[in-house]
């Protein structure tokens, strides 16, 4: 905008100012060109790079100076009086070009795209800020149309990919390309298809009246004819462009349509009026230089069609009434146009003789008159607000008899105005044209094509980053689309009576659309991801995402090396499975499934996670990578925690309590109940992938593994439901270690050391069975998800203790009600003269805690067992044929006793 604001605001005097930041402009221009060459791969000599170019090289046309030069009037070419031909050529070329240089300039608009591009891409930035991906959203039940769009919204604009995919930005150049071409061509090629641009225009009032003036002033010099002829034509003529004209006026005062045509409608004013020497004639401003018919001769100041020349009544009137009396034209006297009066200024002006000398830097001499206040000299205003005219009449010996050459100077500074104005208008049109273009031709092709990908391209992301992500990402597209049903079942509830009953008798129900292939390719992913997550499991997220990373090949490459990383392992298998399955027989997956997805959700909300199933038995992990050291104790009280929650789930579900009266399971197994058993062991293992390119089980590989399996099969012998290692157990924390009963101390297959065996006492009996809630809708369990996401937040906060639950949680304090500190006192006194070999001493005080609870204890029985059986050593009577053995009565420990037995 800023030549146009130059026209229309302000003179002159401020052009340098102008100039100086055009320059500045330039070089900042060109700066960024030439870094953009250095800093944008493919930039230098592309199509931008072009653009760019012709736009930064279009800014000397704003220089006035180099304008004036390019494209300035027949005085700044050098142009003379003795060269008319050439004078108006070059004033035809002049203005042609000065059409082409708005027209170049508008390719800077271009650049206009690409700031709108860079401002799209911090906006785009600063809104990522602001929701970050994967933020919680409200769930409340209660949220209206309005909430749960801004919900949707919010959530879609956190999964959108933070840069321009590739092939986004491949195809807006394409699109930007191509709409700049067709504006430019457009603004190029019409001009050329105006018939006024093939042939001549009309001769204008403005030229055929320089041309009978100037053809007067030829008669009389030269035929000798009277100077009065000469007079009225210029009088005439300087009255049709008469510069004080200022507004139109009307014949009939009462009808605002009869306004007259004036000079004040016209593009440009007479402003002054002069003669045009070459340099080697001398001006003729003396009579005695007159020399032809008589010595006034040359001059061409008014000298006859004066007041006093003619005896005009000049009482109570000024001079110049005469000339407004003769020459003034309105609609009174049948004229059509309404030339205004002169002032008396510009009669004192004419009558004398012209002096003013202008253009004294050009190699003519301009002598002349100016015909208004505030310019004697047409080289004060810019070379484009004023434009020179001159008779088409003109005979070939004129220089020679030193008379020079009429010229007629109009004044185009309103006109400039306005031009400028429409200038700012067109430029703001084109702006908006090329936005509005750019963006109609790519919106369908983003809605339709690239949005999608961008999405995909986001999920992708996020599933390749972190493949767990995947279930999340699956969670979030259905709640869309049940916020979206929603939505459509509310407007379909507010509609009106009339609706309704339209669409009741009227109208057929709308057909649903198909989905969008991008659409499907969008849920596939989706479902794919999940699918991923859940078979691969967190064990599984490498290989995952090691495999997502690679761009270059669409090879799969599953078997990449393990890791060793130290993990808490927790076992879980399902009591009787034999003999159920053979009972449940087909609905026995059923069964496994409700088993799991109470174990599986539980681990999951005490920060572990599934790993493998092996139908009776579930794999749970707790991974200690990337874990501070004082969330290490926690996550090991998290995993006790998950096992004593899991066992009061399965003991108050009401789908299990239907199983307790089961006959084909009562049958079999009497007093059927569903149990789990649970073994909780801390150490290192390998995770990866186990298989071949056939198939692949993620997992882990590690003696602790198993060792990990036996304690949970060991839990049977014991009567109990959980057996944790003593290495797990010195994980936990202090509050969390007091809840423990050290029960033994074995020697497990594939152990190298002794495992002291802990428990937590659980009565499960105690617990009632909850009410059945019925089945779960699939967007509740997506609820539930996002609420057991904000949970497992909390509890990761150093404000959450989980040994806190043992004390406040109801169905554990109701389940631990029956173990007194008697009884664990009693017991721990018994194991430890068990350990330390005093086994008579064990024995009477493991038969008193066998009954303390009022059932037997499963431990204390167990070591009775043991015990007992060791008491096989006979003392012997006799020879070797001699009686049968008997026992002393006194149970005493082998002599290899060390403090723990072997289950090898």
């Amino acid at each position: 905008f800023g030549d146009d604001i130059r026209m229309a605001s302000f003179d002159k005097s401020v052009d340098i100012g102008f100039t100086g930041a055009t320059c500045v402009a330039l070089a900042l221009f060109t700066i960024e060109v030439l870094a953009s060459c250095y800093g944008k791969d493919g930039y230098f000599l592309g199509f931008f790079f072009w653009l760019d170019a012709i736009s930064t090289g279009s800014l000397v046309l704003d220089i006035d100076t180099v304008a004036e030069q390019i494209f300035g009037s027949e005085e700044s070419s050098g142009a003379g009086s003795d060269d008319t031909g050439q004078t108006a050529r070059a004033g035809r070329a002049g203005r042609a070009g000065a059409r082409a240089g708005r027209v170049v300039r508008i390719i800077r608009l271009v650049r206009l795209i690409k700031l709108y591009k860079v401002v799209q891409t911090r906006q785009k930035a600063s809104e990522k800020k602001k929701v970050v991906p994967g933020q919680k959203m409200a769930f409340d039940d209660d949220l209206d149309e309005d909430d749960l769009r801004e919900e949707m919204e919010k959530q879609r604009q956190g999964m959108q990919v933070e840069a321009e995919s590739r092939v986004g930005k491949k195809l807006s150049d394409m699109t930007t390309r191509r709409v700049i071409v067709l504006v430019l061509l457009l603004l190029f090629s019409i001009p050329n298809f105006q018939a006024e641009n093939w042939y001549s225009k009309s001769v204008s009032s403005q030229e055929m009246g320089a041309d009978a003036v100037v053809h007067a002033w030829y008669r009389y010099n030269f035929l000798c004819k009277p100077k009065r002829f000469y007079e009225n034509e210029l009088l005439t003529y300087i009255y049709y462009h008469n510069p004080h004209s200022t507004e139109c006026t009307t014949p009939d005062p009462e009808d605002a349509s009869s306004i007259l045509p004036c000079p004040a409608d016209q593009k440009a004013s007479l402003f002054w009026v002069g003669l045009v020497f070459p340099a080697t004639d001398e001006p003729v401003t003396k009579n005695s230089t007159c020399t032809l018919c008589n010595e006034e001769r040359g001059c061409p100041h008014i000298t006859e069609m004066t007041a006093d020349k003619v005896g005009y009544n000049t009482s109570g009137k000024s001079e110049v009434d005469y000339w407004n009396d003769q020459y003034k034209r309105n609609g009174n006297e049948g004229f059509l146009y309404d030339t205004g009066e002169l002032p008396q200024r510009v009669y004192d002006a004419l009558t004398k003789k012209w002096t003013a000398s202008c253009f004294g830097d050009r190699d003519v001499s301009y002598i002349g008159v100016s015909l208004v206040d505030d310019v004697s000299c047409p080289e004060e205003l810019r070379w484009n607000e004023y434009e020179s005219l001159f008779g088409l009449f003109r005979p070939s010996d004129a220089n020679a008899q030193g008379l020079g050459a009429l010229r007629f100077y109009f004044d185009k500074r309103k006109w400039k105005r306005i031009e400028a104005v429409f200038g700012i208008i067109t430029t703001i049109f084109v702006c908006v044209l090329l936005a509005v273009a750019s963006m109609s031709f790519s919106k369908d092709a983003n809605e339709l094509v690239l949005n999608p990908i961008e999405r995909i391209s986001a999920k992708l992301l996020v599933i390749r980053d972190s493949p767990m992500a995947a279930i999340k990402l699956g969670d979030v597209a259905y709640r869309e689309e049940q916020a979206a049903l929603r939505l459509e079942k509310e407007r379909e509830e507010k509609a009106s009576w009339f609706s309704k009953a339209s669409r009741l008798f009227g109208r057929k129900k709308k057909k649903k659309s198909e989905p969008m292939e991008t659409a499907i390719l969008e849920k596939t992913i989706i479902k794919i991801g999940g699918l991923l997550a859940l078979g691969f499991g967190e064990a599984g997220a490498r290989i995952i995402g090691q495999n997502m990373k690679g761009s270059d090949t669409a090879g799969v490459n599953a078997m990449i090396p393990g890791t060793k990383i130290d993990c808490i392992f927790g076992y879980s298998e399902i009591h009787h499975f034999a003999e159920t399955m053979q009972v449940l027989q087909d609905k026995v997956m059923l069964f496994v499934n409700q088993i799991a997805e109470i174990v599986h959700g539980i681990v999951d909300e005490y920060l572990g996670a599934p790993n493998k199933n092996v139908g009776d038995a579930f794999l749970l992990v707790w991974r200690l990578v990337d874990v501070e050291p004082q969330m290490v104790m926690k996550y090991a009280d998290f995993a006790v925690l998950a096992f004593v929650k899991i066992i009061a789930a399965v003991n108050k579900s009401a789908t299990f309590a239907d199983y307790r009266d089961h006959p084909g399971l009562l049958l079999r197994i009497p007093n059927f109940r569903v149990t789990l058993h649970f073994g909780l062991h801390y150490g290192w293992a390998i995770e990866g992938a186990i298989g071949s390119e056939f198939k692949i089980d993620a997992s882990y590989l590690s003696p602790n593994v198993n060792t990990c399996w036996r304690l949970a099969s060991e839990a049977k012998q014991y009567e109990l439901l959980m057996l944790v290692s003593h290495v797990a157990a010195a994980l936990c924390s202090s509050r969390m270690q007091k809840n423990f009963r050290l029960l033994d101390r074995v020697e497990l297959k594939g152990s190298k050391q002794p495992i002291g065996l802990h428990t937590v006492d659980l009565d499960w009996r105690r617990l009632d069975v909850a009410e059945s809630v019925g089945s779960k809708v699939v967007f509740k369990k997506y609820k539930m998800r996002q609420q057991r996401e904000r949970v497992k937040e909390m509890k990761q906060t150093p404000a959450f203790d989980p040994a806190e639950l043992f004390m406040v949680d109801r169905d554990i304090k109701l389940m631990r009600e029956l173990y007194t500190s008697d009884f664990f006192d009693a017991f721990d006194m018994a194991y430890r003269n068990y350990e330390a070999g005093e086994w008579e001493v064990a024995r009477v005080m493991l038969e008193e805690t066998l009954l303390m609870l009022g059932h037997e204890d499963g431990p204390s029985r167990s070591l009775l067992n043991f015990m007992q059986s060791e008491q096989h050593t006979p003392h012997r009577r006799g020879s070797s044929a001699g009686p049968v053995p008997v026992y002393t009565g006194r149970w005493v420990a082998p002599k290899s006793w060390q403090g723990y037995r072997s289950f090898k």
